[in-house]
């Protein structure tokens, strides 16, 4: 004669629904983790919302647009670059700038500067910077003052300045910051690397941890998953 088989007993129940709450459990903290460490937007990007504020007196060069060093693509050369003016004979050393909000404050983990040189650089130093400062702040300013102290100073940048690819020397400067930086408002020193022409940006990048409304977000479908276990 065939056992009758039995139920579950009480204490298999209670251990399996444990079972269910670590898996869940370890499911949203691994979730926020991933979150926290491995961001991918672009806080900076103005298809994300951000804002260009403010740029020095003498801008960009014809053709070009400042919107470009943030995700943009805009301009009638070098689309999705930005090359700074080359109107008088600048020296190196001179510093041009450019300020830009985001739709409310975030907390700047890391921020990532693309730029290029001419292909003869190191010879003339074409388009190439040698220093690059940013400023983050939680209030607006409405000229290129009262920003304080740097959060981020290059220093004099070394030569030669990245590797050579297609024609260009391209240089990455990749910065993560120690702790988050808040704020909303921002500012970048580009420091001129070449006595007659402007910098060329490629891009300029900033990323920041999840809004708590994300983490909230990760948690509450963290507790759905609980909810489902079975009882």
């Amino acid at each position: 004669m065939n056992a009758r088989p039995t139920k579950p007993g009480r204490g298999m129940k209670m251990q399996t629904k444990q079972t269910w709450f670590g898996v869940a459990a370890t499911m949203v903290c691994t979730m926020a983790s991933v979150a926290l460490a491995d961001v991918t937007t672009d806080a900076w990007d103005i298809n994300q919302g951000s804002e260009v504020t403010g740029i020095v007196s003498w801008g960009v060069y014809p053709g070009s647009d400042i919107r470009n060093m943030f995700g943009g693509e805009f301009g009638t050369i070098e689309v999705g670059n930005t090359v700074f003016y080359d109107a008088q004979i600048f020296s190196p050393g001179t510093v041009a700038w450019v300020s830009w909000r985001t739709p409310a404050a975030i907390e700047l983990t890391r921020f990532v500067l693309s730029v290029a040189a001419d292909g003869n650089y190191p010879t003339t130093y074409n388009r190439a910077i040698q220093g690059f400062n940013l400023y983050a702040s939680d209030i607006a300013h409405p000229f290129d003052d009262n920003w304080g102290v740097p959060v981020y100073a290059s220093g004099l940048l070394p030569t030669p300045l990245g590797t050579y690819n297609n024609g260009l020397y391209e240089f990455t400067l990749d910065h993560t910051f120690s702790s988050p930086i808040s704020g909303q408002h921002f500012k970048a020193d580009i420091v001129y690397g070449s006595f007659v022409t402007g910098p060329r940006i490629i891009e300029l990048d900033g990323y920041a941890v999840p809004e708590p409304a994300m983490l909230s977000v990760l948690a509450l479908s963290g507790l759905a998953l609980i909810r489902r276990a079975p009882r």
